[in-house]
């Protein structure tokens, strides 16, 4: 079967019109290029399969947006999600960790060389909230402590209520 694959590509051959190079100027990938810059990768890390209908569904009732986005299939569990304003994807880039259907989607700005996402971009951020401590360990101080041993720590806030609760993100 090989071998009949092998002959078969030996003996193709592009006329000379298929052979003749194509010129795309600025202008002809201008629209696309565009349409790119304005996009983010995402990545739903876990071993089920998105149900593609069900994640647009989802994402168009969570992300509020001014404009309508879409939302293109890259491969499993991976898509690039088209915004028509900059503000809106960068809400939506800045906003909370994203889930769907118990997986964490991660997204990052569109590159045309790095469509994967390194380790480096591998990072869930999340709120951890530290509750039921000792009134003088309420601090911002202890709240840093405690939360470094959990991983990196990038915002404390501590409740002026008076409770006893602290709320910590971390990635």
């Amino acid at each position: 079967m090989e071998s009949d694959l092998a002959d078969k590509l030996d003996k193709f051959k592009l006329s000379e019109k298929e052979e003749e190079d194509v010129e795309l100027l600025v202008d002809n990938i201008a629209p696309g290029l565009r349409e790119c810059q304005l996009s983010l990768i995402g990545q739903s890390y876990g071993d089920k399969r998105n149900n593609f209908n069900g994640l647009q569904r989802t994402l168009n009732n969570i992300w509020i947006t001014r404009k309508p986005f879409k939302i293109r299939p890259l491969g499993f569990n991976k898509y690039q999600f088209m915004f028509e304003l900059e503000e809106d994807r960068d809400r939506i880039l800045q906003g909370k960790s994203w889930t769907f259907d118990g997986q964490y989607l991660l997204l990052k700005l569109w590159h045309p060389q790095q469509l994967d996402f390194s380790e480096e971009e591998k990072v869930i951020k999340v709120w951890v909230h530290l509750i039921n401590l000792l009134l003088h360990w309420t601090i911002v101080d202890s709240a840093w402590k405690i939360g470094k041993k959990l991983g990196k720590v990038l915002d404390v806030q501590v409740p002026r209520t008076g409770n006893n609760n602290i709320e910590v993100t971390k990635f």
